[in-house]
């Protein structure tokens, strides 16, 4: 039996093969060209030519966390009215800000309850707050930035210390009705020692010396004095930073401050006279302010001479905080689009001169959560298995020079921290340069795998 192929290509199946393909490769073409003109619309921000950038820290949750644990599948899918930010893009979109020529200044504002924990008075998440504000002051160095609080801590019902560091390094105002309440740290553990002992329960717990206190809840009946002692000198620790900074940005004298920490609530203008503040009022009109600031960078002889905008044109020079990190994100992948064919030049240029070095690069490692002997194959641990791997196949590379650790953790198994602890080691013992940036929490075996790094 014959074949002819020729009659085939020409029967009516091919041709509609063929027109099929043709459609395919049409919209294929134009959905990517949507998709690129997409990503280049939120790169520059639609028409923004000028404006100032808004955080809102009751709309924005910025965590200690790495991306893949930023925010849950779930909560991406219903949406919660909150935008989950890590620390790590929350600095970037900041120091992007600050170089932006378009952003005229930032407007950091709360109605004085957040999901953040840095601001919340909990005192294991004040170096995110530090962190935080560390960013903040860079902007606030070159660019006007300013703090609309309603309240720091409403009438004395919470601790607004965290909340009232992280704003003075901005010009801060509080709404008319509000308060200033920065009071000390305080610490209280319930203790289940005597409930055990009725139940004849008794626990078994392997510590080294007496300053190991994770435990001595269901060990003890009260504070023993090494543990009262490390309590009392943490949450000294944490205020006497908190009143350093305070006293930096204002320009105040930490004695005075802890003069008026030590008045209690304060109102709006008794925080104003005293020179903890710099203004009364609302937040909307801070953010008008702002606004106007922006409007004018833009045409300032049009800002002069043209009628009183309405609330709905001046919210046009506003940028939300997670809008700009979002553009941040399309303007790298643009970047990584557009550098394709160079970097196609330069691997042919390696692989004909592979005696070549190549650049050097510098792995980064988020290490979060307790640590944990083995692979648990969970995402809020640091398994020692994995991380052992994970540090090894960095030793192995020679393009990398240096290796970061992120370490945010209370520590776990002995068995796992010695692994890392040995994996780090190596990696020294190789002349790679190991880092190590702690997180809010770096202790037990979490400050025993950092403790081999240079």
């Amino acid at each position: 039996m014959e074949f002819d192929l020729g009659k085939v290509l020409r029967s009516k199946f091919a041709k509609r093969v063929a027109r099929a393909a043709r459609t395919t490769a049409i919209l294929g073409a134009g959905g990517s060209l949507l998709g690129y003109l997409s990503l280049v619309h939120r790169a520059e921000l639609g028409d923004a030519t000028s404006f100032y950038l808004d955080f809102n820290v009751d709309e924005v949750v910025v965590k200690n966390k790495t991306d893949s644990e930023g925010q849950s599948a779930f909560k991406k899918l219903m949406g919660d009215g909150k935008k989950t930010m890590t620390l790590l893009a929350f600095r970037e979109a900041i120091e992007k800000a600050k170089n932006d020529p378009r952003c005229s200044s930032l407007v950091l504002r709360s109605s004085g309850t957040s999901e953040n924990k840095w601001l919340s008075g909990e005192v294991s998440a004040t170096s995110t707050m530090q962190e935080v504000r560390s960013a903040l002051a860079g902007f606030a160095g070159a660019k006007p930035a300013y703090a609309a609080f309603s309240t720091f801590g409403e009438l004395g019902t919470s601790n607004g210390l965290q909340a009232f560091t992280l704003a003075s390094v901005c010009r801060v105002s509080i709404s008319p009705s509000g308060h200033l309440s920065i009071p000390g740290y305080s610490s209280r553990a319930p203790f289940f020692r005597d409930l055990l002992d009725k139940w004849g329960i008794e626990f078994y717990v392997v510590k080294r010396n007496q300053y190991k206190n994770a435990l001595n809840n269901l060990t003890e009946r009260g504070y023993t004095r090494a543990h009262r002692e490390a309590t009392e000198h943490l949450l000294g620790s944490i205020f006497e930073q908190c009143v350093r900074d305070i006293s930096d940005s204002l320009g105040m004298a930490p004695a005075m401050v802890k003069k008026q920490v030590d008045k209690g609530v304060l109102t709006a203008r008794e925080a104003k006279e005293c020179g903890l503040i710099h203004d009364i009022a609302w937040c909307s009109e801070v953010m008008d302010r702002a606004a106007m600031e922006a409007r004018k960078a833009a045409a300032p002889l049009k800002a002069k001479a043209d009628r009183e905008l309405t609330s709905k044109e001046l919210d046009k020079y506003r940028v939300p905080l997670p809008k700009y990190a979002d553009a941040i994100k399309a303007r790298a992948t643009l970047d990584r689009l557009h550098s394709i064919p160079g970097e196609m030049w330069r691997k042919l240029g390696r692989s004909l001169n592979p005696g070549k070095e190549e650049e050097g690069a510098v792995a980064l490692l988020t290490l979060n959560g307790p640590i944990l002997n083995g692979s648990s194959g969970g995402s809020k641990s640091i398994d020692s298995s994995k991380t052992v791997r994970l540090l090894r196949k960095a030793g192995s590379m020679k393009k990398v020079k240096a290796v970061v650790l992120r370490v945010n953790s209370p520590g776990g198994s002995v068995v796992g921290s010695d692994e890392i602890h040995h994996a780090i080691s190596e990696l020294e013992a190789r002349g790679k340069r190991v880092v190590i940036s702690m997180g809010d929490v770096c202790a037990s075996g979490g400050y025993y795998i950092s403790a081999p790094a240079s």
